[in-house]
This record gives C-alpha cells, structure tokens and sequence, in this order.
C-alpha cells in the first residue's frame, strides 16, 4: 500500500458494513493508480443499476452524433411516430429537460408470460400516452432513457441486446431474460425483494429492467471494477482528445439543472463527487451504490462499486459515505 492510499483510507470509516457489504473503490490522478481498495465481501460483478446509462446508452450517441447519424436538435417523433410531442428533442431527453416523470412502475402492467417483444409493445403505449411540455428544470428520469432506447432500435432496427452486441465494452454484460452469464456466487447480492420473492443476486435489481428481459438503456448491465475503470479512463481520454467534436457531452447544456447531454455534474448543493470536485466534472451514480466521476481540471477519476441495498434499499447511510470518499481521495492527492 502506497503513502497516498494509507493517507485515502485512514480518513474513512474503519466499518463500512453499516453503509454497505461490499465495497470498491478505485482512483486515478494524472493518469496513474492511487487507490485500489475493498470492504467486505469480495464479488468479481456487481449490478451497476444507471451506470448503464452512460456506458451502455451514452456511448452510443455520442458515436451517432459524432458520426453525424443523428442529430441531438430532431424531435422525438421523426423516429418516434406514436409519441405525439414534437417539442421534445433528443437533447432533451439526454439532459432531463423533457418534462418526463422520474420513474413510473411500468413492471406492474407488464405481462411477464408474454414475450419480450410483446413486453416491449407494452411499454411503448404506455409511453405513447405521456403528456410532456420542455420543462422549466431538469428532472433525472428513467423515462427519457426508454424514449432513448425506442429511438436506438429505430435507427438501427434491432433489438437492443443486438445493439448492445455490436458495442460490447469489457467485463461490461447483461443478463439476458434474467439468466446468470456466470455462476451466482460471483455476483454481489442486491436484495431481498419482496416482488420478487426471493434475494436478487444476479438478476438486475430495478423492476423494470428485470421485467423488460434484464436489458434496457437505464439499467441492467453488470461488470467488474476493472470493466467501471476502463471506461473511466477512456472517457478521459475522450475529453482531452476530442473536446470540441463531443463538447455537449462534456459541458453544461442546460440553466435548468446541473447537466451535460447525459452526464451529471456537481450540485452546489451537494454532490455525491463530495465538497472538491470542480463544476466541470462528469459522472453518474448508480442506485446499488455505484457511481463513477471524472474531474479534468484536476484529472481525477473515482470509480465506486457496492450493493448497498443489500438486504435493503432502505439503507440510505450510502449516501453521506458517497461524498466522504471523494474528499478522502481529494485530500489525498493535492492540499486542499
């Protein structure tokens, strides 16, 4: 263990069980590893809940916008016939500024002894009766990621588990109709699911993306650390390489919130990158317990695994222990 870890870890709790069972985190300056540490139990793949969002559905359109395939000023219904509100534009829904609800228990009026497709056919009129106005501040929301998904199979007419096989990033993987890639006991548990009647180890812990067929673009895919790294680092290649071409990915688009196309960045109110993290930093969180944050003012990415909500989502301690982490980490490298 280097000087830099020592000093990392000495500033956070000695327990972590009340906060999680299993916790990883590791962290990058300039370039080089500083941190590479766990709690608890170790597991090789984690669900990384809306992770998902920016590895799986991120990913792809930034390539669509960079290959200019697409282009984030088109209305949702040039690929969207059935939705009806041709105000809302792909950026909106990349940046929460829809006027979408957060979440809505689609699961519940899904037919889980129909096929997928049929499944798939179901969420879209659900969707397809949504009443939405560009709001006047950004509202996080799993629904602008299911118009994001519908207009994914469109463009490129497949599935999107063929969409997803196509880009296939590393230990990145789903777990298609729910069954494990690999054996359970490598997968950290999330919980004891009531719905479900059973504990979810393996399984994708969102309803709807379980009852979609355990592939969706909010949530779903699980992988290793090393998989959450390695698309850290190769953000952070991207946003030095190509910082005019993906600019909107990267920087503020928005006065309604605190967004790029995609990306959060850091609440003045509070973030879960903690007190130092400049306002150009990007990231995302995940409701297992996962996050990922790159600061380029001071290159620094910090990538976290967990299951937090095992054996209950009620376990909020994460939360707090979120931000303590990241300040560690700061405090570890510079004299802040």
């Amino acid at each position: 263990m280097n000087n830099v870890e020592k000093k990392i870890i000495n500033q956070l709790p000695k327990n972590m069980k009340p906060y999680a069972p299993s916790v990883k985190v590791v962290a990058y300056h300039e370039g080089k590893k500083i941190l590479d540490h766990g709690w608890g139990r170790d597991y090789k793949y984690y669900d990384i809940a809306s992770l998902t969002k920016i590895v799986f559905t991120n990913s792809i359109y930034m390539d669509l916008v960079h290959q200019k395939s697409i282009s984030l000023k088109d209305p949702l219904n040039k690929y969207l016939p059935w939705f009806s509100a041709g105000r809302v534009k792909i950026e909106n829904l990349l940046n929460h500024t829809s006027g979408l609800q957060w979440w809505k228990p689609y699961y519940k009026k899904l037919l889980l002894n129909q096929s997928k497709d049929i499944r798939w056919m179901q969420l879209q009129e659900e969707l397809s009766k949504e009443k939405v106005t560009v709001c006047k501040k950004a509202v996080y929301s799993d629904l602008d990621y299911f118009f994001l998904g519908f207009i994914l199979q469109k463009v490129f007419n497949k599935s999107l588990e063929e969409v997803w096989g196509a880009s296939r990033l590393g230990d990145f993987h789903f777990n298609v109709d729910n069954q494990l890639l690999y054996k359970k006991a490598m997968y950290a548990p999330t919980e004891k699911c009531s719905w479900r009647k059973k504990i979810l180890q393996g399984e994708v812990h969102d309803e709807n993306a379980w009852a979609l067929g355990g592939v969706s673009t909010h949530a779903g895919l699980f992988s290793t650390i090393e998989g959450v790294v390695n698309y850290g680092l190769n953000l952070r290649e991207q946003f030095y390489d190509h910082p005019k071409l993906l600019d909107p990915f990267f920087k503020k688009t928005t006065n309604k919130g605190e967004w790029t196309l995609g990306f959060m960045q850091p609440s003045p109110n509070g973030s879960s990158s903690g007190k130092y993290f400049s306002p150009l930093s990007i990231g995302h969180t995940g409701f297992t317990g996962t996050s990922l944050w790159f600061d380029p003012k001071r290159d620094l990415l910090v990538c976290i695994l967990s299951n937090r909500v095992y054996p209950s989502r009620n376990n909020r301690k994460f939360v707090g222990l979120r931000p303590l982490i990241h300040d560690a980490i700061v405090k570890g490298v510079t004299n802040v």
